[in-house]
C-alpha cells in the first residue's frame, strides 16, 4: 500500500492520532500500520490505563500517556478527553474499548464542533452492535436464518434445552460469559443474577469460529470483507491462530449485513460455522484483536477507517485467500 492518499493535514503538517487502550492485543499492531504508512506525516499519541513500564506499546508512540478508565466515570472521561485533544491538537481518534467505543460516537457531534474525528463508525451501527438484547432483537428481524435462539422467559425452565449460553448484555473479551449445563447450574445462576438482569440467554451453539471483518466505504461504494477462521484461540476469546477464508455464505450475510446497518466504517463479525450452518455470535464495531490479521491479508483496516472517516476513498490490496497467520509473545526491557 502507497501513502499517496495521505489523511488531512494538521499543524505542524503533521496528522495527530489519538489511540487509547494501546495495551490491548490490537494496540501495537495499530500503532505499527500508522507509522507504516507515513511515519513523517502522522503522529501517534498513545494512552492507557496502565503506567508506561507495564504498557509495551508506550515504547513506540511519539508521546504516551495514562487516562483514566473510561469504565470509572463516563461524564467525566469525556471532559476529561475533550480537554486532552484540544491541548495536545489531536486531529483524530483511535479506540478499541467498547464502552468508549459507545461514548464518543454518541456524543460524535461534540467532538465535530472542535475539528476532532472520530475513526468510527456511525452511532446507530455501534448502537445496535453493542447492546448483546438489542443485537439479538436485531438479526432475529433482519437475518433470521443466522439467529441464535434467545430464550427471554426465566422462569419457563421446561421450554429450555440445555447446555444455554450466558453473555452480559453489555460485555467484551468473553467476561462474564459462561455455559449452564442443567437446570439446578440455570437456578443457581437465575439467582445470582436477580433472575438474569443484565444478561441474555442464548442456545449454545459450537462450531469453528470465524471471525470478519467488513469494511464499508459508503460514499465511494467500496466493500471488502476480510474472513478469518481461528485454528486457535486463547481464554480471552482472541484467536492465535487463524487461516483467511472465502466462505461464500459468510460473504453473502456480511454484504447483506452491511447494507442493512448502512455501515460505514468498520465492524467485527463473529460466526460460528454450525452443523446447520453460520450463526452471528456477536458484532464489534471497532477494530478487533485480529487487526494485525486483516492488515497482512491486504485489508489495512487501521489505514482505511481514517480514510473513510475523512470521506476519502479506501485503499486495498488483494486478499491473500489460503494465508495463514499466528502470534508470538515477546518479553521486553521497559
Amino acid at each position: 500500500m502507497t501513502s499517496n492518499n495521505i489523511v488531512g493535514e494538521a499543524k505542524n503538517n503533521n496528522i495527530r492520532v489519538l489511540v487509547t487502550a494501546i495495551g490491548t492485543v490490537n494496540g501495537g499492531a495499530v500503532v505499527d500500520e500508522l507509522h507504516k504508512y507515513s511515519e513523517d506525516r502522522i503522529y501517534v499519541i498513545g494512552a492507557n490505563s496502565t503506567p508506561a513500564y507495564c504498557t509495551v506499546t508506550s515504547k513506540y508512540v511519539d508521546e504516551f500517556y495514562v487516562f483514566p478508565s473510561v469504565l470509572d466515570d463516563t461524564d467525566r472521561y469525556l471532559n476529561f478527553l475533550l480537554e486532552f485533544c484540544i491541548e495536545h491538537m489531536i486531529t483524530h481518534i483511535i479506540c478499541f474499548i467498547d464502552e468508549e467505543v459507545e461514548l464518543l460516537t454518541r456524543n460524535r457531534q461534540l467532538f465535530i464542533d472542535k475539528g476532532i474525528i472520530l475513526c468510527l463508525a456511525d452511532h446507530s451501527t455501534v448502537f445496535t452492535c453493542h447492546y448483546k438484547d438489542i443485537f439479538s432483537k436485531w438479526v432475529k428481524e433482519n437475518l433470521p436464518a443466522v439467529w441464535i435462539k434467545e430464550y427471554t422467559n426465566y422462569s419457563d425452565i421446561s421450554n429450555i434445552v440445555f447446555p444455554v449460553f450466558v453473555k452480559p448484555i453489555e460485555g467484551r473479551a468473553s467476561l462474564g460469559c459462561q455455559t449452564i449445563n442443567s437446570k439446578q447450574e440455570y437456578v443457581q445462576k437465575m439467582e445470582e443474577t436477580n433472575r438474569f438482569s443484565g444478561y441474555i440467554v442464548q442456545e449454545k451453539i459450537t462450531g469453528d469460529i470465524v471471525g470478519v471483518d467488513v469494511i464499508r466505504n459508503r460514499k465511494y461504494n467500496q466493500l471488502v470483507i476480510v474472513q478469518k477462521k481461528e485454528l486457535m484461540r486463547n481464554s480471552n476469546g482472541c484467536g492465535t491462530v487463524v487461516e483467511i477464508i472465502d466462505n461464500k455464505e459468510i460473504n453473502e450475510i456480511c454484504v447483506s449485513l452491511a447494507e442493512k446497518l448502512d455501515l460505514n466504517g468498520l465492524i467485527n463479525v463473529e460466526f460460528f460455522l454450525s452443523e446447520s450452518g453460520p450463526k452471528i455470535i456477536e458484532i464489534n464495531p471497532r477494530l478487533p484483536a485480529g487487526t494485525s490479521y486483516s492488515c497482512l491479508a491486504g485489508a489495512n483496516t487501521v489505514i482505511n477507517t481514517l480514510l473513510i472517516a475523512e470521506g476519502k476513498p479506501c485503499e486495498f490490496d488483494k486478499i491473500k485467500i489460503g494465508a495463514k497467520y499466528a502470534r508470538r509473545y515477546e518479553t521486553y526491557e521497559m
